[in-house]
């Protein structure tokens, strides 16, 4: 049984506290292994005289002093005074209403052997506001968090740990140093992201959630979604390499509104292009409003989820933009030796991958409520080939708006005859397939860029489904992976068929789709293998994961 440091950071927290460590105290745990740290930071409430009284009547309860009353600072404080085999990080105005969970970080951290554990966060509170309850459905949904957030998931999986890691075993304290005192918003985000480089591994586990109090109003909201901007602006100051258009789309947003608007009377194509994409945003704002209110059955959900929608796009983007012309300098790193240069992709096509793969996505969630499962089994570096069953036209850009690397399409050459698709694709940067197979020069093109460390899909199939099954892979299709010395990451797709079958010119407009990203093989274990072995390998995982998605048996991944 692990020691546990439960480390409580406060700060005028009096409302909440006794509640908190009533709920850590009556854990289900052996007393002796668990200690709780509440690290206050100078509250000028009776959140310290409550604390106290714990100390007294508790051994294993102490209450340490934060001087520079930032949640950063209280972090280190606890950390630094843990005697514990974990520390585990439980914020002072949470709801803790499972008394397994000691047990369960426990079982976490000896099932899966992380060095760290994520959990849910999930927004619920008996006795809620009207506000309060829109305000949590809002952040459930797909317009109301980052899409690259596990905090509202259900599923038992490893993860990045940037997003949600709470929990760390000591030593890796040792190996990536402490929180970045400098941060008052996005220190654990920082933190984890330096658990990520460090190579150690996160395991996101439902079973040790916590629930959170959402925000009474929707300024409070906007002023907390602008604390959180201010955060990843720091974040990114520090790691340049974690610019992502999906953090700073808020900002964009907020100032095409502001600029875009003068620019509609110096000519017609500047105004229909503003009402264009306005438009399109009230539209997606609206359509998911009805859809959570119909969910929730509640008809006051209509005029409240836009203002949720509103204060958490546009606080976002209040946030990344004082921060970024009036915030403080945080210095990045050192620069690693640079690696030898790939290929070059330019700038045009960098930014319309990562921009068009937003609304995709959203798109998705919406109107076909996508799951993603296994995202973090993509290898973070080198040449990966992604092999996956093809049902639908919907199949490439579902695939790639689960991964967060770039991917690259092929694509028949008959499609860059067509102008208008021909640009579209020319910007994705698609690799011209011929119609019996991928030709000289596609083969060419794709080991190029395999061998320049870069993500490629296939399908091996050839072709889309007539029937929604899995057909019979084509000889020669893993090749690829041979020859340019890639892993292989298995995939499979369940849903596409219905939504959009190959007899069908047009898809259906709502429906369910799943996509599973399986365990990669890696080059060192198929390298060996005859072109054969690796095409029954493969062929054999795919249909796995398609017979797990048909079964729903995915809760470990």
């Amino acid at each position: 049984m692990l020691y546990i440091s439960v480390v409580v950071p406060v700060r005028n927290e009096a409302k909440h506290i006794a509640e908190v460590l009533d709920h850590l105290l009556a854990q289900d745990y052996d007393p002796e292994r668990f200690e709780i740290l509440v690290v206050d930071g100078l509250s000028e409430d009776a959140t310290k005289t409550i604390v106290g009284r714990y100390v007294e009547q508790h051994a294993n309860v102490r209450l340490l002093d934060n001087p520079k009353r930032l949640s950063s600072g209280a972090r280190n404080v606890g950390v630094e005074n843990a005697r514990g085999d974990v520390v585990l990080i439980v914020d002072g105005h949470c709801l803790i209403d499972n008394p397994q969970m000691l047990r369960n970080v426990d079982a976490a951290f000896e099932k899966s052997g992380a060095d760290a554990l994520g959990r849910p966060q999930p927004l619920e509170l008996s006795h809620a506001t009207t506000t309060q309850l829109a305000i949590a459905a809002g952040r459930r949904s797909p317009l109301g968090h980052h899409a690259d957030s596990f905090v509202f998931s259900d599923t038992a999986q490893f993860v990045p740990a940037t997003s949600n890691g709470v929990a760390y075993r000591k030593e890796l304290f040792k190996k990536i140093g402490l929180f970045d005192e400098r941060f008052d918003a996005c220190e654990d985000v920082e933190l984890n992201y330096r658990v990520d480089k460090s190579g150690a591994r996160c395991y996101f586990d439902p079973a040790i959630a916590v629930r959170y109090v959402p925000r009474g109003t929707i300024s409070g909201l906007f002023h907390q979604m602008s604390r959180y901007g201010r955060g990843r602006i720091r974040f990114w100051r520090k790691h340049r390499e974690t610019f992502s258009l999906k953090s700073f789309a808020p900002a964009f947003f907020m100032v095409g509104v502001v600029l875009g608007l003068p620019l509609c009377f110096v000519h017609p194509i500047f105004l229909w292009t503003y009402l264009s994409v306005v438009g399109l945003y009230l539209l997606t704002v609206f359509a998911e409003t009805f859809r959570g209110a119909l969910a929730a059955r509640r008809l006051d959900f209509v005029f409240l989820l836009p203002l949720v929608f509103f204060a958490v796009h546009f606080g976002a983007g209040y946030g990344v933009l004082k921060e970024f012309f009036f915030g403080k300098k945080i210095e990045p790193p050192p620069p690693e030796t640079p690696k030898k240069p790939g290929r070059v992709i330019s700038w045009q096509k960098r930014t319309f991958y990562y921009l068009i793969r937003t609304p995709i996505s959203l798109y998705f969630m919406i109107f076909y409520r996508v799951r993603f499962y296994g995202r973090n089994n993509l290898p973070e570096s080198g040449a990966v080939l992604v092999c996956s069953n093809h049902q639908s036209h919907f199949d490439p850009p579902l695939i790639g708006a689960g991964l967060r690397r770039r991917l690259n399409y092929l694509a028949r050459k008959s499609l860059f005859k067509f102008k208008p698709f021909a640009w579209l694709i020319d910007l994705l940067d698609a690799i011209p397939l011929d119609i019996d197979g991928i030709g000289f020069e596609g083969i060419k093109e794709s080991l190029k860029r395999l061998r320049g460390g870069e993500v490629i899909l296939i399908f091996p199939e050839g072709a889309r489904t007539w029937d929604g099954e899995i057909a019979e892979f084509k000889p020669g299709a893993l090749t690829l992976a041979l020859r340019g010395k890639a892993a292989i990451l298995p995939t499979a797709i369940d849903g596409c068929f219905a939504a959009w079958p190959r007899t069908n010119k047009r898809p259906w407009p709502f429906g369910r789709i799943r996509v599973v990203y399986g365990e990669p093989i890696l080059y060192d274990e198929l390298k060996n293998l005859s072109e054969e072995e690796l095409h029954r390998l493969v062929e054999t995982r795919i249909h796995e994961l398609f017979q797990q998605l048909r079964n729903g048996k995915l809760g470990y991944l």
